[in-house]
């Protein structure tokens, strides 16, 4: 109860200063959810209900006309049946991890947790951006599985997070035209790695095309580009990488990743989608479905196949009701996984949703040899945007 009246005051107390806030150069956003949340794995023995009180904070303030700042606060207060399993620990060790986040209050059923997960200046001059702190650094062109996102690779589950993780960085923009741009990023981790790349992107036979090159985590070189545009009424985005240690380069050890997406939009608001993605890495290792639900990813965890199909169709049955259905096929795994949602919309600044997800794929397990996991996800959401 006690971490309930302490999340609720956070949130009452952002309503208010958004309320009294009538200075043009501070801006306040955010949303709190409520969700409850099913989990069953057959093979793990999993059979977990929880529930979560997630609120964002989002503050701005704009310093003059070159100068921008931005903290974002993520509050979370999780209650159930995860708390009490045996990784409970490890789980509220992972949360902590990060300097900018702290458990202000935790027991054997639940965790209440605040993390700063964008804190970053801007400073603005012409065709030139300089941003420093944590911030979202996306490259990616593709719907599902972005191999350019070198900075900040994200799980395509984690639906309840849409900011997605942030990067420690240093961020250079340049704008020689109004069709081109040139990047620069820095990116440290907690782990003393590095990243660091470029980008360049410009406009040519109406698509966007982009070229990039760095050093991702310290130890690889890492190449490849992009394209984002149309083919009569279909749009068409690509991504090629391709990384390899800097220590042996001149070896067969690098690896290869592609991904392309086809969407078409139907007079009647039907949208459909379809995307195919090539990951040489999961082709060499045995990867699970942890590694997919995990909101910070790298590229090379954005399947656990060689090759992997996702199809996605979304309709909108009326202008308060929105569905959505996701397949993902994993051929090497055998394996496949079902993701519908319905959105209901409430009033313009609330939403509720139910989702589900099931996953099934054959696994390599030390002394148990082959066998078939199933896992069982559901998802009750009331969302509120203020």
């Amino acid at each position: 109860m006690k971490s309930y009246i302490i999340l609720l005051i956070l949130f009452f107390i952002s309503l208010y200063i958004k309320a009294q806030n009538d200075l043009k150069n501070w801006e306040l956003n955010g949303y709190v959810s409520d969700m409850t949340s099913y989990l069953n794995s057959d093979l793990a023995n999993i059979d977990y209900l929880d529930h979560t009180i997630h609120n964002r904070l989002n503050f701005f303030w704009y310093a003059g006309d070159k100068i921008t700042t931005s903290v974002q606060l993520r509050n979370r207060f999780m209650i159930g049946d995860q708390m009490r399993a045996d990784s409970l620990d490890i789980f509220k060790n992972e949360m902590e991890d990060d300097f900018l986040s702290i458990n202000i209050a935790e027991d054997n059923i639940f965790v209440l947790n605040s993390m700063i997960d964008r804190l970053w200046i801007k400073y603005s001059i012409e065709k030139l951006d300089i941003t420093l702190g944590r911030q979202r650094i996306n490259w990616g062109q593709t719907y599902v599985f972005n191999s350019n996102d070198i900075f900040n690779a994200y799980s395509f589950f984690d639906f309840d997070y849409p900011e997605r993780p942030g990067s420690d960085a240093l961020r250079i923009q340049f704008y020689p035209s109004y069709t081109s741009t040139l990047e620069a990023a820095l990116k440290y981790e907690n782990d003393s790695s590095i990243t660091a790349a470029g980008l360049y992107r410009f406009n040519k036979w109406n698509y966007d095309i982009q070229f990039i090159g760095g050093l991702y985590n310290s130890d690889n070189l890492v190449f490849g580009g992009g394209w984002a545009g149309n083919i009569k009424d279909f749009s068409f985005s690509g991504e090629l990488s391709y990384m390899h240690s800097q220590e042996n380069f001149g070896d067969t050890s690098g690896l290869f990743f592609a991904s392309m997406n086809i969407n078409y939009m139907f007079s009647n608001s039907l949208m459909v989608q379809v995307e195919g993605f090539y990951n040489q890495y999961a082709g060499k290792y045995d990867l699970s479905f942890a590694d997919l639900m995990a909101s910070e990813q790298d590229i090379k965890s954005l399947s656990i196949s060689e090759f992997t199909i996702f199809a996605n169709a979304s309709y909108p049955f009326n202008p308060l009701t929105n569905s959505s259905i996701s397949i993902m096929y994993y051929p090497d795994k055998k394996g496949y996984v079902i993701y519908p949602s319905i959105d209901f919309s409430i009033s313009d600044m609330a939403t509720f949703s139910v989702i589900g997800m099931y996953f099934s794929a054959e696994f390599e397990y030390p002394y148990i040899g082959k066998k078939r996991d199933k896992m069982y996800l559901g998802f009750l959401r009331f969302k509120y945007n203020f």
